[in-house]
């Protein structure tokens, strides 16, 4: 076939089966087109816009965090990865179209080829078209319906019948792991936000089309957890404590051994907790601690009592 960009995730499963392509060359097709219709800018970038293109990036990071089966933290992600993850944007001239593609083809290909997953090809066309592609999972799994139900009209040759039952299953497989990940509201979040700043604002692909008040009442409520922790912790001595001009920073192990750290500040109360904690490095205290988080992300903690042994012996029995 001749070489041509693929513009839609519709476009990347007509073309895969509909064709002898291997995985990479389809991965290296693809420039997915995203259209804004903005009644107020034209071909011009404003701060949701440069919002969305980071976050719709970090997403790219997590999706694969995920897929991998690690932990949606970005640190656990090497400067390899996050270079072979990298997509590049483009904006046509006297237009709203935002066009994404991987900006080192080679080395995304390689990265699933050669890494711990040693991915097949249909493994990585769906893991290309997950991480970089615009549809939540859920509304590619309708995607991969319509074909199936021929809503969608693909022709497989006998050829590739058997790469066509690969594909589904193992998105079916995918799907089930990948439901309600963190990658997944954040990359519609991401995709939403300037339709939350600009009203009549229309998102267009060529599966869905959103307005700025359907994006508004799918706009997903952040979840709001709320952790007690109580319990004994002993003081790290090697790593001791750090201080700012406002916070003082010290770490507490667990008993599995896990450590975290608990911020005092520069008031009355908290000055007494510190002078405790200074005093007992390398000892064990009896902590009281709230934890906040919203989606999962820890954006507060609470101390409600520091002890020690002394203070408060029947604690420690």
């Amino acid at each position: 076939m001749k070489k041509q960009e693929i513009e839609s995730i519709e476009e990347l499963l007509k073309t895969y089966l509909e064709n002898d392509i291997s995985a990479e060359e389809i991965v290296k097709k693809i420039n997915f087109k995203i259209l804004y219709e903005d009644p107020i800018l034209k071909g011009e970038l404003t701060t949701p816009y440069i919002e969305m293109l980071s976050e719709y990036q970090e997403s790219v990071f997590y999706a694969y965090l995920a897929i991998t089966g690690r932990k949606e933290n970005l640190v656990f992600l090497t400067d390899e990865e996050k270079s072979a993850l990298s997509l590049k944007f483009k904006i046509d001239d006297g237009s709203d179209i935002i066009q994404t593609a991987f900006e080192k083809i080679d080395n995304f290909n390689d990265l699933l080829k050669e890494g711990v997953q040693k991915m097949n090809g249909t493994q990585v066309v769906l893991v290309a078209l997950i991480i970089a592609g615009y549809l939540s999972i859920d509304k590619l799994a309708d995607t991969f319906e319509n074909i199936e139900t021929k809503k969608i009209e693909v022709t497989v040759p006998i050829a590739n019948i058997e790469r066509e039952k690969e594909l589904y299953s193992t998105f079916k497989d995918m799907q089930k792991n990948l439901l309600n990940n963190k990658f997944d509201r954040k990359k519609q979040e991401a995709l939403h936000k300037p339709l939350y700043s600009y009203p009549n604002n229309t998102l267009k692909t060529q599966e869905e089309v959103i307005t700025s008040e359907q994006a508004k009442e799918l706009k997903i409520k952040p979840v709001i957890e709320t952790e007690n922790i109580k319990g004994l912790y002993m003081v790290d001595g090697v790593k001791g404590a750090s201080e700012s001009r406002s916070l003082t920073t010290f770490w507490l192990i667990n008993k599995a051994g896990k450590d975290f750290s608990i911020q005092l500040k520069n008031n009355e109360l908290d000055t007494m907790r510190k002078n405790l904690l200074f005093e007992n490095m390398g000892k064990i205290i009896y902590l009281d601690l709230e934890i906040k988080k919203k989606d999962g992300v820890i954006k507060n903690k609470i101390i409600n009592a520091i002890y020690d042994k002394n203070s408060n012996p029947e604690l420690f029995i």
